[in-house]
């Protein structure tokens, strides 16, 4: 069991980050670590991916007999100007099987013991009437133990 607690954002968003640009289902897609503009309907050509908002990540650790663990939640958002949730909901099921489809190598941790899709959503973005953006989000939760 590890001594010293440190927080596996980093390494996770670095693996998740990893394994899209790597997995044959979503490495052609546009992918950030975080929104790359401070306006993201604005200026990336879309369709594109972002991961870890700073929202939709937290971080809480806890203890077993033998462990000292951390239960971590990352959020992955998928920004589109097609019309309808088509291509969205496309990009957000590749994805999850790009996240999910066997255990992320996370430098510092074991494989994850736990990895489920928590919770996704499309939202219509229509702040501007004349440019409606789709905005699908994606949580995954991970239960990570330091290697």
């Amino acid at each position: 069991m590890a001594d010293t607690r440190k927080i596996g954002f980093s390494p996770l968003t670095n693996a998740v980050y990893d394994r899209i640009k790597a997995h044959a289902l979503t490495s052609a897609y546009r992918t950030f670590v975080h929104v790359p503009v401070e306006d993201p309907t604005k200026s990336v050509v879309m369709p594109y991916i972002v991961i870890g908002n700073q929202i939709g990540i937290r971080s809480e650790s806890f203890t077993t007999r033998d462990t000292n663990a951390e239960d971590n939640v990352i959020q992955v958002d998928v920004w589109s100007r097609y019309k309808g949730d088509k291509e969205v909901a496309e990009i957000m099921d590749n994805v999850c099987q790009a996240i999910l489809s066997s255990g992320l190598t996370i430098t510092g941790y074991d494989t994850p013991y736990l990895a489920l899709l928590e919770f996704t959503n499309i939202v219509e973005d229509s702040t501007e009437p004349s440019d409606i953006v789709r905005h699908g989000n994606i949580r995954v939760r991970f239960n990570m133990a330091q290697s």
